[in-house]
Protein backbone atom coordinates (compact mmCIF):
# COMPACT_ATOMS: atom_id res chain seq x y z
CA UNK A 1 0.00 0.00 0.00
CA UNK A 2 0.85 3.41 -0.92
CA UNK A 3 0.23 6.89 0.58
CA UNK A 4 0.59 10.48 -0.97
CA UNK A 5 -0.36 13.56 0.77
CA UNK A 6 -2.68 16.60 -1.08
CA UNK A 7 -2.23 19.47 0.94
CA UNK A 8 -3.81 21.71 -1.75
CA UNK A 9 -6.77 19.64 -1.73
CA UNK A 10 -6.92 18.90 1.91
CA UNK A 11 -7.14 15.20 1.36
CA UNK A 12 -4.58 12.32 1.02
CA UNK A 13 -4.77 9.27 -1.20
CA UNK A 14 -3.87 5.83 -0.84
CA UNK A 15 -3.08 2.93 -3.53
CA UNK A 16 -4.44 -0.43 -2.72
CA UNK A 17 -2.17 -3.94 -3.85
CA UNK A 18 -5.56 -4.77 -5.66
CA UNK A 19 -5.46 -1.35 -7.68
CA UNK A 20 -8.48 0.48 -5.59
CA UNK A 21 -7.47 4.01 -4.91
CA UNK A 22 -8.96 5.23 -1.69
CA UNK A 23 -9.39 9.29 -1.03
CA UNK A 24 -9.76 10.53 2.42
CA UNK A 25 -10.17 13.67 3.83
CA UNK A 26 -8.66 15.66 6.83
CA UNK A 27 -11.29 16.78 9.11
CA UNK A 28 -9.38 18.70 11.84
CA UNK A 29 -6.22 17.91 13.62
CA UNK A 30 -7.45 14.50 14.53
CA UNK A 31 -9.46 13.32 12.32
CA UNK A 32 -10.02 11.61 9.01
CA UNK A 33 -13.07 10.99 6.67
CA UNK A 34 -13.19 8.24 3.98
CA UNK A 35 -14.59 10.30 1.12
CA UNK A 36 -14.24 7.84 -1.94
CA UNK A 37 -13.04 4.71 -3.71
CA UNK A 38 -12.08 4.27 -7.19
CA UNK A 39 -12.06 0.50 -7.79
CA UNK A 40 -12.46 -1.37 -11.12
CA UNK A 41 -9.64 0.63 -13.08
CA UNK A 42 -8.37 -2.06 -15.04
CA UNK A 43 -12.08 -2.00 -16.43
CA UNK A 44 -12.34 1.67 -16.75
CA UNK A 45 -8.82 1.63 -18.61
CA UNK A 46 -10.49 -0.56 -20.92
CA UNK A 47 -13.47 1.37 -21.79
CA UNK A 48 -11.38 4.62 -22.32
CA UNK A 49 -9.04 2.88 -24.50
CA UNK A 50 -10.64 -0.29 -25.95
CA UNK A 51 -8.81 -3.00 -27.61
CA UNK A 52 -5.10 -1.43 -26.73
CA UNK A 53 -2.88 -3.97 -26.34
CA UNK A 54 -1.25 -1.91 -23.48
CA UNK A 55 -4.14 -3.04 -20.82
CA UNK A 56 -3.93 -6.39 -20.72
CA UNK A 57 -4.80 -8.01 -17.10
CA UNK A 58 -1.82 -9.93 -16.78
CA UNK A 59 0.24 -6.33 -16.92
CA UNK A 60 -2.43 -3.91 -15.33
CA UNK A 61 -0.78 -2.78 -12.17
CA UNK A 62 -0.62 0.56 -10.24
CA UNK A 63 3.14 1.18 -9.08
CA UNK A 64 2.96 4.88 -8.50
CA UNK A 65 0.04 7.86 -7.88
CA UNK A 66 1.40 11.61 -8.53
CA UNK A 67 -0.71 14.70 -6.99
CA UNK A 68 -1.46 17.37 -9.79
CA UNK A 69 -1.04 21.00 -8.98
CA UNK A 70 -4.40 22.69 -8.77
CA UNK A 71 -5.23 25.51 -12.02
CA UNK A 72 -7.34 27.91 -12.71
CA UNK A 73 -8.67 25.31 -15.54
CA UNK A 74 -12.25 24.04 -14.46
CA UNK A 75 -12.03 20.29 -15.01
CA UNK A 76 -7.90 20.07 -14.24
CA UNK A 77 -6.43 16.33 -13.10
CA UNK A 78 -6.55 15.86 -9.73
CA UNK A 79 -4.56 12.91 -9.36
CA UNK A 80 -2.18 10.71 -11.69
CA UNK A 81 -1.58 6.81 -11.51
CA UNK A 82 1.12 4.98 -13.37
CA UNK A 83 1.14 1.18 -14.26
CA UNK A 84 3.68 -1.25 -14.36
CA UNK A 85 3.85 -0.95 -18.39
CA UNK A 86 3.59 2.97 -18.64
CA UNK A 87 0.05 3.76 -19.23
CA UNK A 88 -0.86 6.93 -17.17
CA UNK A 89 -4.44 7.16 -15.99
CA UNK A 90 -5.65 10.85 -14.91
CA UNK A 91 -8.48 11.29 -12.46
CA UNK A 92 -10.24 14.60 -12.02
CA UNK A 93 -13.69 15.63 -10.88
CA UNK A 94 -16.89 14.42 -12.48
CA UNK A 95 -19.52 15.93 -14.25
CA UNK A 96 -22.13 14.62 -11.97
CA UNK A 97 -22.53 13.56 -8.32
CA UNK A 98 -21.23 15.53 -5.67
CA UNK A 99 -19.41 14.40 -2.55
CA UNK A 100 -19.90 15.88 0.76
CA UNK A 101 -16.75 18.49 0.96
CA UNK A 102 -14.37 16.35 -0.50
CA UNK A 103 -11.29 17.96 -1.45
CA UNK A 104 -12.55 21.14 0.75
CA UNK A 105 -9.90 23.26 1.43
CA UNK A 106 -9.62 26.21 3.84
CA UNK A 107 -10.98 28.36 0.50
CA UNK A 108 -13.95 25.88 -0.54
CA UNK A 109 -17.25 27.20 -0.57
CA UNK A 110 -19.40 24.23 -0.32
CA UNK A 111 -19.64 20.21 -1.75
CA UNK A 112 -16.65 19.13 -4.60
CA UNK A 113 -16.94 16.71 -7.35
CA UNK A 114 -16.17 13.07 -6.87
CA UNK A 115 -13.20 12.08 -8.67
CA UNK A 116 -13.12 9.64 -11.82
CA UNK A 117 -11.13 8.40 -14.63
CA UNK A 118 -11.20 10.93 -17.19
CA UNK A 119 -8.46 10.00 -19.54
CA UNK A 120 -6.03 7.02 -20.56
CA UNK A 121 -2.45 8.05 -22.19
CA UNK A 122 -0.97 4.74 -23.41
CA UNK A 123 2.40 4.27 -23.56
CA UNK A 124 4.93 5.52 -26.57
CA UNK A 125 4.31 2.77 -29.33
CA UNK A 126 8.45 2.31 -29.25
CA UNK A 127 8.61 1.59 -25.50
CA UNK A 128 9.85 -1.86 -24.92
CA UNK A 129 6.98 -3.77 -23.23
Amino acid sequence: MSLVSDPARNCFYTLTANNSISIYRTAGDKAVQHAQTLSNLYKQAQDKAPGSPAIAPTTFGIVSLHVVEPSNTQNNPHLVAITTNGLRLYFGPSSGGYSYNYGAGPSSGGPQRTLQLMQVRLPPPNLLH
